[in-house]
């Protein structure tokens, strides 16, 4: 994909976005972990969607449809979301033990 726009909509080139974290680097934040993983299934990484998915969930395996055409990606919003981000109120060590709630979320397990 040298040269080509990668898939995530950052405006910069695959091999210098998502192409590096599929290659093995690390994802510095949720938002650039989301975005190398819909760029994986744009290019046809299974190999870096199964490295990347929680094993509590990740199936065996995945098999991609190449037929399929991933055409964007628009996030809407994102909240903190940085490496440790500070929360509103704490250090800039990142949350308090105090502070931190669970989240509850239920996700139906056939998604």
């Amino acid at each position: 994909m040298d040269g080509l726009a990668c898939p995530c909509g950052l405006g910069d080139d695959y091999e210098s976005c998502c192409g590096r974290l599929h290659a093995g680097a690390l994802a510095p934040t949720a938002e650039s972990l989301m975005r190398s993983r819909y760029s994986a299934f744009a290019v046809g990484d299974a190999g870096y969607l199964l490295r990347t998915w929680h094993p509590s969930g990740r199936p065996q395996t995945l098999s991609l449809d190449p037929a399929l055409r991933w055409t964007r990606l628009a996030v809407l919003e994102t909240r903190d979301g940085g490496l440790f981000a500070p929360r509103p109120g704490n250090t800039p060590g990142g949350a308090k033990k105090s502070d931190r709630k669970p989240a509850s979320r239920s996700i139906p397990s056939d998604w």
